[in-house]
């Protein structure tokens, strides 16, 4: 142990002696608790506020700053927060029932360096175990936040209380890097907490790179996947709108078939009532010259031939035609001398008015 280290333990051992003479008059005029026994353990926000106050009543205006809250509210302010906003969480177990509390109090927690560096780099928060049911109820939230080991070392330093404790995350867990005894200078509590954050400082850039390196991948991929919902969504309207027209195209082609369907229906049924409509072709014995022997020449080079009362009418010879399947809208029907077009005479014309008679050879051309 060096001169300066036996210098301090000196000075803590005066402390007590004179915080022992101090407290000799506690049982004229005994101090106030820091936390009232009649605050329930589970209001921990009515616990940290009466710690706070009680403690600057006792120690004066240069002191942490505490939290304010639950020990779980504290953790999410220092710990569970972006890698560049957090901060270590210090933890500050009082009892009133050891020899060191005053002297931690005044001389080492204190003290304006720690004072300085803890407001600006720890969120700290207190707790009293003077009273059994503080000291239970922490010792249950130290097992659930911190660990059942955690828990044990603690209560094996009962009598080394107060106890400062330095808490970091660590690869995504909760983790003690320090715990700083009752008799404890302010020398060795501020190299304590100096070496803590340094190793905390490391850990929070490292995490403060891969917090980035994550969120610049994740920025990626959500910009992928947005790319990847919008082709999505352009390739669903493309092909809603490819559906679309196929239906209008369908519904066209079916109204086309049906239009067309009835067209050929009417031109069947006009084909069927021109048939029906003919007259009954001359047979052997009537006389030759009441009938005309007509040769129809069709487009494709072939011939009808068909004989006719001279006294038919060029109608006969249309429903002839047109029963073949040859209309009058498509087709003409041309004489060979003079040449024209028996579908634009009058059709009550006999063959015998139109002189196509004892034969004659009528050519079908389609009209363009």
């Amino acid at each position: 142990m060096d001169t300066h280290e036996n210098e301090d333990f000196e000075d803590i051992e005066d402390d007590i002696e004179e915080s022992y003479l101090h407290e000799g008059t506690s049982s004229i005029q005994r101090q106030k608790p820091l936390v009232p026994t009649d605050i329930e353990a589970d209001n921990e926000i009515q616990c940290t506020m009466s710690f706070n106050e009680e403690f600057a009543v006792r120690y004066g205006p240069l002191m942490p700053l505490f939290f304010i809250g639950s020990l779980e509210d504290a953790i999410q302010e220092a710990l569970m927060c972006p890698a560049k906003d957090r901060k270590l969480l210090g933890i500050y177990l009082h009892s009133d029932h050891t020899i060191f509390h005053n002297i931690f109090c005044s001389k080492t927690l204190c003290d304006e360096n720690i004072v300085n560096f803890l407001c600006e780099n720890f969120i700290v928060w207190p707790w009293d175990l003077t009273c059994k049911k503080f000291e239970n109820s922490f010792y249950e939230k130290c097992s659930k936040y911190l660990g059942s080991a955690c828990t044990s070392s603690l209560r094996s330093l009962k009598e080394n209380l107060p106890v400062f404790l330095i808490v970091t995350r660590v690869r995504g867990s909760n983790e003690v890097a320090a715990i700083i005894q009752g008799d404890s200078t302010s020398d060795q509590m501020m190299n304590r907490i100096m070496q803590s954050y340094e190793m905390f400082e490391m850990q929070r850039m490292n995490d403060q790179r891969d917090e980035q390196t994550r969120d610049e991948r994740e920025k990626i991929k959500r910009e992928q996947d947005a790319a990847f919902q919008e082709s999505l969504e352009a390739d669903k309207a493309k092909r809603q709108k490819q559906v679309e027209e196929e239906e209008i195209l369908k519904k066209q082609a079916e109204l086309e078939a049906q239009i067309e369907r009835k067209k050929e229906e009417e031109l069947n049924n006009r084909k069927i009532a021109a048939q029906k409509s003919l007259p009954q072709e001359p047979d052997e014995n009537v006389p030759v010259n009441k009938i005309s022997r007509i040769r129809f020449r069709l487009p494709d080079g072939q011939f009808l031939q068909r004989k006719f009362f001279i006294q038919d009418k060029l109608k006969s010879l249309v429903d002839f035609m047109t029963g073949q399947g040859y209309f009058t809208e498509s087709f003409k029907l041309l004489s060979s001398w003079p040449r024209k077009d028996l579908t634009n005479e009058n059709t009550d014309k006999t063959i015998e008015d139109l002189k196509l008679f004892p034969q004659e050879t009528l050519t079908l051309e389609e009209r363009h």
